[in-house]
């Protein structure tokens, strides 16, 4: 999947400042055990530093980013939920074109994870309503309508399956967004469970897709020290 990301977003990539860091972490690094467990016990939480018979070292951001290629950018990464009113301008034609549909990344997610592993990486065609009423029948999904003014919505509104989204041709950032979002949790901010993708890693992942420049590097050495705490 990382070869054809490369391929297939290399300008986009290089213009966000993420290929370098993108192209390092393709095969990934081998683990020693042993020589981590060594590296623990030197580690001093109080100064995020460790104690060696060389003296006291740590993990200079200029040394971890020659290391990574990550940016340090200008802007901090955050994570957050988008509000109501920011979901709803999505819809607007008017917008830029950074607002993707998080929906629409979500319903091609979900498709992807019910193909067969053993395809080769494509991007798959928009599915058509009787495909859609099959998934939902698969899944026991449903739309509903809510009774009562709840979180910004107001009453009567009806809700449908994010399937219906992916009746539509998905964007190409769209769908860079989405790898950039799988990325993201793998490497920089890793999460307790290997499954499951939140929402709030996704916004952000869509900045980073439409050339935003996040700081990035100073959150992945922020995960590094909470991991050996």
């Amino acid at each position: 999947m990382t070869k054809y990301v490369l391929s297939r977003w290399s300008v986009e990539l290089h213009a966000c400042c993420l290929y370098v860091a993108i192209r390092a972490s393709m095969y990934g690094l081998p683990v020693s055990v042993k020589h981590f467990f060594a590296l623990c016990e030197l580690y001093n939480p109080d100064s995020n530093t460790f104690l060696t018979r060389h003296g006291e070292l740590g993990l200079a951001l200029h040394e971890m980013h020659k290391i990574s290629g990550l940016p340090m950018g200008q802007m901090l990464y955050q994570e957050y939920f988008p509000s109501n009113h920011e979901l709803s301008q999505l819809k607007d034609p008017k917008r830029t074109k950074s607002n993707v549909s998080l929906k629409q990344f979500a319903s091609y997610l979900f498709r992807n994870l019910e193909s067969n592993s053993g395809e080769a990486i494509c991007e798959l065609a928009p599915l058509t309503p009787s495909g859609v009423n099959s998934l939902m029948k698969k899944i026991d999904a449903h739309s509903y309508t809510i009774s009562s003014h709840q979180g910004g919505f107001p009453a009567r509104t009806k809700f449908k399956s994010f399937l219906w989204h992916a009746t539509a041709s998905i964007r190409p950032m769209t769908l860079l967004a989405g790898y950039l979002a799988i990325w993201l949790k793998k490497y920089v901010v890793p999460y307790q469970s290997g499954d499951a993708l939140p929402l709030e890693v996704l916004y952000p992942a869509v900045q980073l897709a439409y050339k935003k420049e996040l700081s990035l590097l100073p959150v992945m050495v922020a995960n590094i020290h909470r991991g050996l705490r």
